[in-house]
Order: C-alpha cells, then structure tokens, then sequence
C-alpha cells in the first residue's frame, strides 16, 4: 500500500487564513474556496458566528463542490465552537458524503478529531 501524506483540513484552513491576511489576495483565495467561506471565515475570527453561520448555509447552496465541502467543515467547525456539539456532528455525514472527503479518505473519526481540534484553538469559544 501507498504511502499518502494527507495534509488535514484543519491546516489547509489555517494556512489558508494566513495567505489572506499576509498576501491580502483575497480575491485569489475567494476564487480557491469560495468568496462565501472567506467573508464567513473573517467574520469567525471577529467572533460574529451566527452572522458567519447565516454566509455559511446560503454558501454550501450554491458553491461548487470544493467550496461547499469548506461551506460544511467550517460550520460545523463554527457550531463546535458555540458548544452545539449535536449540530455540528450532524453535519458529519454530509461532510462525508463530499467527493473532496472521499478523495482523501476522510473519517468520521479523524473528521470529528480535526472539527474538536480546530475549535479548541478558537479565542472566541464559548
């Protein structure tokens, strides 16, 4: 068996919020994951979830598949945060069900462990 070294999302996300604040290429990142999830993920890191939220579910509608699997992760990620952990692993399977999780041979388990992790590092966390 191959060995892959799958980067997680989690640190996809993360490097992905460090180009937009060091390049200010939003507009290139917005094009990669969607300009929904980008004005979703700014308004995260100011705390505003339920405004995030609200971007994130009109999001997940309409975006391509790349951008509605990132539209799921982060709202799920984002409901974590909250502490409304029943909402958030609702969407696991939806999340699952994506090519993008398929692709890469994304768990529930390691998909549950990588939403925890990246809500626990939130400064906003409720």
């Amino acid at each position: 068996m191959k060995n892959r070294s799958v980067i997680s999302v989690s640190i996809l996300l993360v490097i992905l919020s460090l180009f937009i604040f060091i390049s200010g290429c939003s507009t290139m990142l917005g094009s990669f994951m969607g300009k929904e999830n980008v004005q979703a993920m700014t308004l995260l890191d100011e705390c505003k979830h339920e405004e995030a939220l609200k971007i994130l579910r009109q999001a997940k509608l309409t975006g391509n598949s790349k951008h509605r699997f990132t539209s799921l992760y982060i709202e799920a990620t984002a409901l974590m945060e909250l502490g409304r952990e029943s909402e958030s692993t609702d969407l696991y399977q939806e999340i699952l069900n994506t090519p993008e999780a398929k692709e890469e041979g994304l768990t529930r388990e390691k998909l549950d462990k990588e939403i925890r992790d990246t809500a626990g590092q939130s400064p906003c966390k409720s």
